[in-house]
C-alpha cells in the first residue's frame, strides 16, 4: 500500500472524537513505525533526498497528494465555517511537521528516533 493510503486510512480508523491534530500526529506515527530501522543508511537516504532538487519536489508533489487523500477526512471532523479552508491548512501544517521531523532527524548529530522529533513539531503548533 502506498503510504499515503496508510496515513489516509490510519486517520479514517482514528476515533472520531479525537483532535484532529492529535489524529494526524498519530497516523504518522504509525507510518514511522512500518520502518525497523531508523539507522545511518536511512538518514543518508533522507539527506540525498532533501539535498537533491528533483528528489525535492517529487516528494512534495507526494505530499500534495497526501494533502488531497487526507483534506475530505479532516474537514469532515470539523465544525462551523471555511472547513475545506481550515482543514487544507491543518493537513498542510501536519505535512510540514513530518517532513521537518524526518529531515531533522535525518542530521548526521540527531539521535532521537524520528517519532520523538514528530512529536515535538507538532506539539509546538498545537499551543
Amino acid at each position: 500500500m502506498p503510504w499515503g493510503e496508510f496515513v489516509r486510512d490510519t486517520f479514517a480508523n482514528r476515533p472520531a472524537d479525537e483532535p484532529v491534530w492529535d489524529s494526524l500526529r498519530i497516523s504518522y506515527e504509525a507510518l514511522l513505525g512500518l520502518s525497523e530501522s531508523h539507522g545511518e543508511r536511512q538518514k543518508r537516504i533522507m539527506r540525498v533526498l532533501t539535498s537533491t532538487a528533483s528528489l525535492r519536489a517529487r516528494n512534495l508533489e507526494k505530499h500534495l497528494a497526501w494533502a488531497q487523500m487526507l483534506t475530505p477526512l479532516v474537514a469532515g471532523r470539523l465544525h462551523g465555517m471555511d472547513r475545506q479552508l481550515r482543514a487544507l491548512t491543518i493537513v498542510q501544517a501536519s505535512l510540514a511537521c513530518f517532513d521537518i521531523a524526518l529531515t531533522s532527524w535525518a542530521d548526521p548529530d540527531e539521535n532521537r528516533p524520528p517519532a520523538t522529533l514528530l512529536a515535538i513539531s507538532f506539539h509546538e503548533l498545537k499551543h
